[in-house]
């Protein structure tokens, strides 16, 4: 899927604790302030495009992350339709004989060492990849942004997986580019399994959610589907645990 508003599609082996903030289109927005970061766990991380049509590439210019603090790569594996490129990064460039494709598999085999906690009081351990931007110039445009009040609809499967009791539903995503490109909340609506609800029986059900590549869910509500009718009654509710992504509550017996 592309990037949003763009005609460039990017994806990786991962990003950091699955946070959007450091999601993969970060490294080709065009925008030095956002980044791309690998997760700690992928030990040979992998920044994929693609794009529709033959390209020519010729050379590539890799701005590291500021922010936060990440690993610098000072070479590169280019993996293409046309062959594979190994090359040294001078000052984050590189160039090499022309490529023509409609794909780019970057690999960071070898990068700086960047420590997480410079002053080495709270952390000794070595941060992780991060890429601001990604400058091709072959690739000129594809990556352009989309207007902030156009306007998006992105498709099921792209926003963040419910799972209902084991079973899992898709969603969509719908806002603007704008709400995306300034980390604003958007809609997430439910695909056709769940457009007319789901019957949970009395008893214990377990609910949670699968962040996509793009989204997390930030609040999500279950509402009965009489609510309109159906008087309302108060029950004690008793919080055993309240973590940051784990809450468990006990609600009393009463009536239905």
């Amino acid at each position: 899927m592309p990037a949003p508003g763009s005609a460039l599609a990017v994806t990786a082996t991962s990003q950091l604790a699955g946070d959007p903030a450091v999601a993969p289109f970060s490294a080709m927005d065009g925008n030095r302030n956002t980044a791309w970061v690998a997760d700690v766990t992928d030990l040979n991380p992998v920044l994929r495009l693609r794009w529709k049509g033959m390209r020519t590439i010729d050379r590539i210019r890799i701005i590291p992350a500021k922010a936060p603090a990440a690993a610098r790569p000072t070479t590169v594996v280019l993996r293409t339709l046309a062959g594979t490129v190994d090359a040294q990064l001078r000052n984050g460039e590189a160039r090499f004989p022309k490529l023509v494709t409609d794909h780019l598999d970057i690999e960071f085999p070898t990068t700086s060492k960047v420590p997480l906690d410079p002053t080495g009081r709270r952390s000794e351990h070595s941060a992780t990849l991060g890429v601001a931007e990604i400058e091709i110039p072959g690739l000129g445009g594809l990556a352009r942004r989309a207007s902030p009040d156009r306007a998006m609809v992105l498709p099921c499967g792209s926003g963040p997986a419910i799972e209902i009791d084991g079973r899992r539903y898709d969603t969509s995503v719908v806002g603007n580019y704008g709400d995306l490109q300034a980390y604003r909340l958007v809609e997430i609506r439910p695909c056709d399994e769940l457009l007319d609800g789901v019957l949970l029986r009395p008893g214990e059900h377990r609910i949670r959610t699968i962040p996509s590549d793009r989204f997390v869910i930030h609040d999500l509500v279950l509402v009965p589907d009489n609510l309109a009718t159906a008087e309302v009654t108060r029950r004690e509710v008793t919080t055993v645990d309240w973590g940051a992504t784990r809450r468990t509550v006990r609600v009393a017996g009463g009536p239905e």
